[in-house]
């Protein structure tokens, strides 16, 4: 199986399509084999199918279109679970032409909080959603309730909204970012580069549907050469059992994995930001 590509040469490629708007043929086979699910990052650690990635970005795009940005939106990799996200965008325009991105497509390294601004930047795009299919599939709305209840039935009360969350690391410092609230601070203490809770964490956002086991961290994170718990590093990160329950679909002492999708209930943020 083909390689991907480097992320510096994906966006270079498409920068210089819009550029000159028309892809190469070099670039738009690559998108295709990406499509197919024909290309590997050379190691047994696998990436989400191109399909699960679309059914990903498409939630996304129906907050975005729910929240008054309508069919021309503004995706960021602050809050999207995307691992290969320029493939994916690109792939969208020049392969099956569900959506037409703008010229305005780079990384973002925003200020997260005052005075501290990421050193892990983040991709975003914009663009408009022309494809008919993918329009009525954005725009669905809930089907309306069910005929109001005879007189006899107790009417169950209205689920309070989740709100959306994901982490990122600024600097030392893990948060917890709200889709409608203030960023988080996880972890009182700055996290020295050298040892095990920055190296791990750091290693969970960059590949966040990638679990990391014991083994793997053993041998290839830094600072983690002697690390017997990894459930143990993560608490150090500032996670509570609480907090684990929140973001980590796994977290044992010899495996840990994000969850793809966080959404917080009331009572959740009330626990997070007290």
């Amino acid at each position: 199986m083909e390689l991907y590509w480097p992320k510096k040469d994906v966006l270079k490629a498409g920068q210089d399509a819009l550029a000159k708007q028309k892809p190469s043929k070099k670039l738009i086979g690559y998108l295709d084999k990406y499509q197919q699910d024909l290309l590997t990052t050379g190691t047994p650690e696998g990436l989400p199918s191109f399909t699960t990635q679309r059914d990903a970005l498409l939630a996304i795009m129906r907050e975005k279109y729910a929240g008054g940005q309508g069919y021309h939106q503004t995706i960021s990799g602050w809050s999207a679970d995307l691992p290969k996200f320029w493939e994916l965008m690109l792939s969208m325009d020049f392969v099956s032409h569900e959506i037409e991105l703008t010229n305005n497509i780079d990384y973002d390294d925003r200020e997260i909080a005052a005075g501290i601004r990421s050193t892990i930047k983040a991709p975003y795009a914009e663009f408009t959603i022309v494809g008919e299919d993918l329009k009525q599939r954005v725009a669905q709305t809930a089907e309306p309730a069910t005929p109001n209840p005879p007189a006899d039935i107790v009417t169950a009360q209205p689920v309070p909204a989740k709100q959306r969350a994901w982490l990122t690391m600024p600097d030392k410092f893990v948060f917890a970012e709200l889709s409608n609230g203030k960023p988080v601070k996880i972890n009182e203490q700055e996290l020295r580069t050298d040892l095990a809770p920055y190296s791990l964490m750091k290693r969970l956002l960059e590949h966040p549907t990638v679990p990391v086991t014991l083994k793997f961290a053993n041998e290839k994170l830094e600072g983690c050469e002697d690390v017997r718990n990894l459930g143990e590093v993560i608490r150090q990160c500032g996670f509570d059992e609480a907090k684990k329950k929140m973001f980590f679909e796994i977290s044992t002492a010899k495996k840990v994995k994000l969850k793809k999708d966080v959404y917080l209930t009331p009572d959740d943020v009330a626990l997070l930001t007290k």
